[in-house]
């Protein structure tokens, strides 16, 4: 995937200006799609290049000026064109599961002390994705539409956080107990 798609994908759903974009971005896609301020700006410059979207500047009064960005319709072909190729399969990589699988050189008490600071990070997580669900649930019926597929990868993603933290308290109880290695 790429973050020119991801822009693409949420202009689809509705315009905005690249700081609206940023806000949505952090409240959507960047749970699983990383990104940053600069790119973000390099993308939508790159995609507006592309003539896949288009700005319409607006004035403000006491404010900079704005770009209101929206999808044109060579953005929406390529959209639909990405959208046709296969996604490659989700490969998780992630440090901490390699120290609890080469634990056994480890202490519990180090294992336990990172597994802490995990749980706290994904507790975090749970809660701002049950957040963004509730606030997408007072939506209109006919907005809440436009969100059902972005809704659908939330739902994943508190799935995936609430499981995490299922297997974290029974690895805890292993480590607690000593019962390894």
């Amino acid at each position: 995937m790429s973050l020119k798609h991801a822009l693409l994908a949420m202009l689809d759903i509705d315009k905005g200006s690249g700081y609206d974009l940023i806000k949505r971005f952090d409240q959507s896609v960047a749970f699983f799609w990383p990104s940053s301020f600069q790119q973000v700006y390099k993308e939508l410059t790159w995609l507006e290049d592309k003539g896949f979207i288009l700005a319409e500047a607006v004035n403000q009064q006491g404010k900079p000026d704005k770009k209101i960005y929206q999808v044109t319709d060579s953005g929406g072909e390529e959209l639909q064109r990405w959208l046709s190729l296969p996604a490659k399969e989700m490969k998780i990589k992630d440090t901490f599961l390699i120290k609890v699988f080469g634990g056994q050189r480890s202490t519990p008490e180090q294992l336990l002390e990172d597994l802490h600071r995990q749980q706290r990070q994904h507790k975090e997580n749970l809660a701002s994705y049950k957040t963004i669900a509730h606030n997408l649930k007072q939506l209109s019926p006919a907005k809440f539409k436009q969100y059902a597929l972005p809704y659908q990868t939330l739902k994943l993603g508190i799935r995936f956080e609430e499981t995490w933290l299922e297997w974290s308290e029974e690895t805890e109880l292993l480590l607690s107990r000593g019962d390894i290695g």
